[in-house]
């Protein structure tokens, strides 16, 4: 909402909710992802030693690790007993190079589940320069 004035008395609301009219992008969706502070037996426990093994056996690496839930909408963002699937974020960085994202669902319910490794090209890190 933009007031215009001292009033306020041209009122203009705008939404990011906008309807899309003969493009072919559809409306972006803002989600929020929301950090995990309980971690324990999520099925995570081996990945975490890894990245830990990972940190002190390359050091030139810069690694920062984020534990979030899964976004809610999905059976599959709940485990069976009722609590919140999470995902491990893992950003691993080398100087000059591209940031390489790692992503692993917890899974202690064994579901078969592959890990992902993300390489966004054109993308710069404004905080490694």
């Amino acid at each position: 909402m933009v007031k215009k004035g001292r009033g306020g008395s041209h009122v203009r609301q705008g939404s990011v909710n906008e309807t899309v009219l003969g493009g072919k992008l559809q409306p972006l969706e803002f989600n929020t992802l929301e950090l995990a502070h309980d971690l324990k037996g999520h099925g995570l426990d081996d990945f975490l030693r890894m990245i830990k093994y990972l940190k002190t056996k390359y050091q030139n690496l810069k690694i920062s690790i984020s534990i979030i839930y899964l976004p809610l909408g999905r059976k599959f963002s709940w485990l069976p007993d009722g609590r919140r699937r999470v995902c491990a974020v893992v950003k691993v960085m080398q100087s000059g190079r591209i940031p390489l994202y790692i992503l692993e669902v917890g899974r202690p319910d064994n579901k078969p589940l592959s890990t992902l490794l993300l390489k966004i090209q054109g993308t710069t890190d404004r905080h490694e320069k």
